[in-house]
């Protein structure tokens, strides 16, 4: 009877683990093996959160690129008017036009740098939450560094510098005041 009933627990045992699929079902299975499993759960839960992570930071790198690529055609864009309208045939009438041309393109680089990945805005430092940049081109977040952990002990900034790329800061050129002074100049027909 004793045997039959030990054959009888070990049957159930093998059938629960048959329909679960799995050997361990509770601790007392094998308790060396179910301190294995759930070390192997972390680990694999601690893999895919770093995947998420890195996924994320990739997403976050190419909408800043595509980005600094749009200001980068703006910019171009910019240089290709000044030159045109600074030249003697240039009239009041095409400046004029042109000065409506670098409005839009001045709304557009506003656009692009107030653009948002998730609800985070990509350019705003650390402030992601906050609109970086007012209409007339005040930066209102910081020079924070956005960084994302993508191994163990291992971070990666993915932001870049919003006040370096459209406020000059660092010794470049404030593009939002270029583009303000030049709207400016064409309005007023002054080629220089």
């Amino acid at each position: 009877v004793r045997d039959l009933s030990r054959n009888s627990k070990e049957l159930q045992e093998v059938q629960e683990s048959i329909s679960s699929g799995k050997r361990i079902n509770k601790p007392s299975d094998d308790p060396l093996g179910a301190s294995q499993a759930l070390d192997y759960r972390k680990t694999l839960s601690r893999i895919d959160q770093l995947n998420r992570n890195i996924a994320w930071g990739k997403s976050w790198l190419d909408f800043t690129d595509s980005g600094l690529s749009q200001v980068s055609d703006l910019i171009n864009r910019a240089k290709e008017i000044a030159i045109s309208q600074s030249s003697a045939t240039a009239s009041q009438s095409s400046r004029a036009a042109s000065a409506a041309e670098v409005e839009q393109l001045s709304q557009q680089l506003l656009q692009i740098a107030n653009t948002k990945l998730s609800g985070r805005y990509i350019f705003a430092g650390q402030r992601t939450n906050q609109q970086p940049f007012e209409q007339d081109g005040a930066y209102k977040g910081d020079a924070g560094e956005v960084s994302i952990v993508v191994g163990p002990g291992l971070n990666m900034t993915i932001s870049s510098d919003a006040g370096k790329v459209f406020k000059g800061s660092g010794g470049g050129e404030d593009i939002f005041s270029v583009l303000t002074e030049m709207k400016t100049a064409l309005e007023n027909n002054a080629p220089a």
